[in-house]
């Protein structure tokens, strides 16, 4: 047995949907499986920064092991800053997406990380807790004097069936809101990766810097667990007093023949489940067998309806046929009884007619909106801005620079100093606010999303998934309307 690691995930800013802070629970399964004392800290649920410290009082871990997405590096920071206080002797590690791509500005600019995983985490943390030294830990980034050096990549590991998840922390933020028992409380819900990597190369996305990292270390950036081990996690979960499952995965029915396998498994225990698909990647055939199935939700990452912006995105280089899938595959959904909710984001690149890039306008996010109410007919929209973040193709390359804010490609860095991130309230309403967003976004033209969305719910469209926060402090609720804060009054609040 090693020193005493502590995992935590920092509080999560703005969020419109639960969770669990999955790949802490997956290293938090490699550590106790070599019979390593773990606890865990996931601050949304456990409290704020006085809990964590009673945490540190009580746990006196030697390790911590800190997750963070770019938006949360902050508050990754300061709960670092509070566990090198109470013992200057701890050793902290940050991992997570943040981490992977920044970590050298990370270790220049924190003093209170001494070392960040680039990477999967869950043998890497195994070495660190079992006293190797850092300059032997392949996929560790830390300081050498007054530089920072990185060890190297680590060898992708090919069997996942290797990495499950420690289910021994569970609290009711957790649950997806999507079936619910008769008191009103959502059924009790696990997260489950079936599978890592996207073979999609969506600029604005991160999944594609982790594939492209494992086949730069010369393994295979997609992989699958076996149906044994689906099955074997799936029997533990039912004998645990879960009863809705749902699937991470980038695209669940990327094969389709895997994922009519595991909705047999699932129909085997009486699991109700659900997934991440696209509207190019399933068809009518394999959506019956997994409503048969037990499968209730399929969320589709739709992002727009203008074939300009999806080029440019790189959501599909066959726009026409991408929107068409979209109308067929709502349609069907419906029929089969899914709950359909449509995600569209805002602010996105847009490909001109010299092949260019340029930015999208306010009318080409009404066409996508009225193309989702009129053609989709989905149950609920959930809207977001265009968020850039470190390390993607959207953040870095020279084509998309008509979307950085002050024309400056965009660093880790520029989350750490905070000067580029939104923080006008209005971007709540779009998923924004702590984010560096697309140039287009200034308050004024979320505003008129924003308020677009609000009058699309008023004349009995979808209902407009806002997070709760932003719907508590600035939309105004009737009997039988809403109405949108005016903007100056956001300002003042």
């Amino acid at each position: 047995m090693g020193p005493k690691a502590a995992l935590v995930n920092p509080h999560f800013p703005v969020r419109t949907y639960p969770g669990a802070p999955m790949g802490l629970f997956t290293i938090g399964g490699s550590l106790k499986r070599t019979g390593a004392e773990v606890s865990y800290f996931d601050s949304d649920p456990m409290g704020g920064l006085k809990e964590f410290k009673r945490f540190l009082e009580k746990e006196k871990p030697a390790i911590l092991g800190l997750t963070s997405l770019s938006f949360q590096i902050n508050e990754a920071a300061e709960l670092a800053r509070i566990a090198k206080d109470a013992d200057p002797n701890i050793t902290v590690i940050l991992g997570g997406r943040h981490a992977t791509v920044g970590w050298k500005e990370v270790l220049e600019d924190y003093n209170c990380f001494d070392a960040c995983c680039v990477g999967e985490g869950e043998e890497l943390i195994v070495e660190a807790c079992s006293g190797a030294r850092f300059e032997k830990i392949k996929g560790l980034a830390h300081r050498v004097g007054d530089s920072v050096v990185y060890n190297g990549p680590r060898p992708v590991q090919k069997n996942i069936d290797l990495y499950t998840s420690d289910r021994s922390l569970h609290f009711p933020s957790y649950d997806f809101e999507i079936l619910f028992h008769k008191d009103g409380t959502p059924l009790k819900t696990a997260q489950v990766m079936a599978s890592r990597g996207c073979p999609y190369q969506c600029v604005f996305c991160t999944e594609s810097i982790m594939s492209d990292m494992a086949n730069e270390a010369r393994g295979p950036g997609f992989r699958r667990s076996s149906l044994e081990s689906i099955r074997r996690e799936m029997r533990g979960l039912k004998e645990n007093g879960y009863e809705f499952v749902y699937f991470d995965d980038s695209t669940f029915t990327l094969n389709k023949r895997y994922a009519l396998e595991i909705s047999k498994i699932m129909s085997e225990f009486g699991l109700l489940w659900g997934c991440n698909t696209r509207v190019d990647s399933i068809d009518y055939k394999l959506a019956s067998e997994m409503a048969k199935n037990g499968c209730t939700y399929m969320f589709c990452g739709f992002e727009s309806a203008v074939p300009e912006v999806l080029l440019a995105m790189k959501k599909t280089n066959k726009p026409e046929y991408y929107l068409k899938c979209a109308q067929e595959v709502y349609g069907w959904l419906g029929e089969l009884g899914f709950d359909r909710m449509a995600y569209i984001i805002f602010g996105g690149p847009k490909l001109k007619p010299d092949g260019s890039i340029g930015v999208e306008n306010f009318d080409d996010a009404k066409r996508s909106i009225d193309f989702v109410v009129e053609k989709l007919k989905p149950n609920e929209i959930s809207p977001s801005g265009f968020r850039l973040l470190p390390g993607t193709t959207a953040a870095t390359d020279i084509r998309y620079a008509a979307l950085w804010p002050g024309g400056k490609p965009i660093s880790s860095r520029d989350y750490h100093t905070k000067e580029r991130l939104t923080t006008h309230p209005i971007m709540d309403g779009l998923e924004g606010r702590g984010s560096v967003n697309s140039a287009v976004l200034d308050p004024e033209s979320a505003y008129r999303i924003v308020e677009y969305l609000v009058a699309i719910e008023n004349s009995g469209g979808p209902r407009i998934n806002f997070t709760k926060g932003f719907e508590d402090k600035h939309i105004i609720k009737g009997n039988w309307f809403k109405k949108l804060m005016p903007l100056a009054a956001m300002r003042a609040g």
